[in-house]
């Protein structure tokens, strides 16, 4: 027994080494796996900063470009004088103020400059914009490591285009291209903003149009819109993108629709700028409007808004063809959610400019 026992200690011995051996070992392992693993948590935590900073200030940038491409000139001319102080301002604001990006102080010196604008942008025409910034941002378990600081930078750039190929929340009302204003504006006095006076009595020269009926091919036949859906296009605009180049049916009473003339007085108490088909020319041997089905070939849009206090039961006479069935207000620039665009100054742009996001 004492034999046995003695056995049995030596082996517990034994045993004890070895497993001190083995957590020895184990340490050793940890201690030099141990800046890996700070690495790995570093690259995790820092990295993360820095991608929700980076998308942070790719927001404001683009958020600051989208702003800046209200400013810039709708004829097609390069921003100078007042022009660039509202850029900055706007810049400044949509990037500083509203989205907690960097400050847009200045023109770009350089292609390594940030926080600035550039306008135009070489080879992308005068009405053009870049934003760049640039934001520092603190590090976490990077600093341990002498790295206290990153930056992220991002930069976003937007053009304008004149004459879109097709928009969305069209109204129903066609303007014949003779009537409304176009980019350039050479006119004395200027025509964007003069008033004019839409008379739907005295076609051709305007027309309720079926936004529901439109055709890329042939003339067809309108008609079919009632009451509430010509409403909704005129306060809402139409649910959906309409196309340029194509024939849209005509309403054949053009004062039928019991509530339009609400519809309009709404919309003259908003202020809202209309965006409205303009038709022309039909592709030969064609004629616009089509005497078969009465239908107009649409070449692109417009807008129009309608002076307050204008809408009376005087200057649209509710549910008869009598009356005078007038519109007064006049035509602006407008930015649209359009599809794509020609260059502004182009045969078919009356004011209605897309944007293009470029970068």
């Amino acid at each position: 027994m004492p034999a046995v026992m003695l056995d049995v200690g030596r082996d517990e011995i034994k045993l004890r080494k070895q497993r001190g051996r083995e957590e020895g070992q184990t340490l050793i392992v940890v201690l030099f796996a141990m800046p890996l693993l700070i690495a790995i948590i570093a690259l995790v935590a820092d990295g993360a900063n820095l991608f929700t900073n980076k998308r942070s200030v790719q927001n404001a940038a683009d958020a600051a470009v989208f702003a800046v491409a209200q400013d810039l000139p709708k004829d097609g001319s390069v921003c100078t004088g007042a022009c660039l102080t509202t850029l900055q301002s706007d810049a400044d604001a949509y990037s500083r103020t509203k989205n907690n990006g960097p400050a847009v102080d200045h023109a770009c010196a350089d292609s390594a400059d940030t926080n600035c604008y550039v306008t135009p942008i070489p080879g992308k025409g005068n009405s053009s914009a870049q934003i760049r910034l640039r934001k520092t941002v603190s590090t976490f378990i990077a600093g341990f490591f002498g790295l206290s600081t990153s930056s992220v930078s991002a930069k976003a750039a937007v053009s304008l285009a004149g004459a879109p190929n097709a928009v969305g929340n069209v109204a129903p009302i066609g303007v014949d291209q003779q009537f409304v204003c176009r980019d350039p504006d050479t006119s004395v006095p200027p025509c964007f903003g003069q008033t004019k006076v839409l008379n739907f009595q005295a076609p051709p020269g305007y027309s309720l149009l079926d936004l529901d009926q439109v055709s890329t091919t042939a003339p067809i036949s309108g008609n079919t819109a009632g009451t509430t859906a010509m409403q909704n296009w005129i306060t809402q605009g139409y649910p959906g993108v309409l196309p340029a180049n194509a024939w849209y049916g005509a309403e054949a009473n053009p004062g039928g629709h019991n509530g339009v003339r609400s519809a309009f007085a709404a919309s003259a108490a908003s202020g809202a700028a209309l965006l409205v088909p303009v038709f022309g020319t039909a592709p030969a041997p064609a004629t616009s409007p089509d005497p078969t089905t009465g239908s107009y070939y649409v070449i692109g849009f417009a807008a129009f808004v309608i002076n307050p206090g204008t809408v009376t039961p005087q200057s649209w006479q509710g549910n008869t063809d009598t009356g005078t069935h007038t519109l007064t207000g006049h035509f602006t620039r407008f930015i649209a959610e359009g599809v794509s665009g020609g260059p502004i100054g182009g045969p078919n742009d009356f004011g209605v400019h897309v944007i293009s996001l470029d970068e």
